[in-house]
């Protein structure tokens, strides 16, 4: 799954884990989230962006989420860095 994005120094550092091992607790809920749901849902994210953008560049345009402290919000965090990288 790592491979599907770009090569920058976070993904490598999830990458790095095993993907059963632990990455989040989201503190009210007590729900658990591993390296490797965190690479697949970022991957869905990318995916996502890609559709939105109908095979327009994305390059420098601003993407916002909305969305609460949680565990959604590591994910579009780590989205950030997908951005200059839709083509």
């Amino acid at each position: 799954m790592a491979s599907t994005l770009p090569n920058l120094p976070v993904f490598q550092a999830i990458a790095s884990h095993k993907p059963d091992s632990i990455a989040v607790v989201h503190g009210v809920s007590g729900r658990n989230f591993t390296y490797g749901s965190l690479l697949r849902d970022v991957a869905v994210a990318k995916g996502q962006l890609h559709r939105i953008a109908q095979g327009n560049s994305l390059k420098g345009e601003r993407v916002a989420f909305l969305v609460e402290n949680s565990y959604d919000y590591v994910g579009a965090d780590d989205d950030q860095s997908l951005y200059s990288n839709i083509h």
